[in-house]
C-alpha cells in the first residue's frame, strides 16, 4: 500500500511538471505568423522554399525539416513576394 502510495504521489507530480516544459522562456520571442496562403514555392532540388503572408518557409527533403524565417528570426520586415532559383549559379533570388 506505502509503494502505491509513493507511486501515485510521483506520477500527480510528474504530471504536474510537464506543462511548465512546454511554455517558452521568458524573454524569448514566440513566432505566431501565418503560413497558410502560399504565393510562391520553388523545388531548388534538396529544398523547397515557400513564401507565405506570415514570411518564408523551407523544407528539407533529406531530413523532413522545416525551417521559418521572419521577422522574429531575421529576415527583413519588407516582406518576401516572389523567389526564383538559378539552377546554373545554384542562386536563390
Amino acid at each position: 500500500m506505502i509503494k502505491f502510495k509513493i507511486l501515485l504521489t510521483f506520477l500527480l507530480f510528474s504530471a504536474a511538471m510537464l506543462p511548465g516544459f512546454t511554455q517558452p522562456i521568458i524573454g524569448e520571442w514566440t513566432d505566431y505568423q501565418s503560413y497558410v496562403h502560399a504565393f510562391n514555392v520553388v523545388d531548388t532540388g534538396e529544398k523547397i522554399y515557400c513564401v507565405t503572408e506570415g514570411g518564408l518557409f523551407s523544407y528539407t527533403k533529406s531530413d523532413n525539416s522545416i525551417l521559418k524565417m521572419s521577422g522574429i528570426n531575421g529576415l527583413s520586415d519588407a516582406g518576401v513576394q516572389r523567389l526564383a532559383y538559378n539552377k546554373e549559379h545554384n542562386l536563390l533570388l
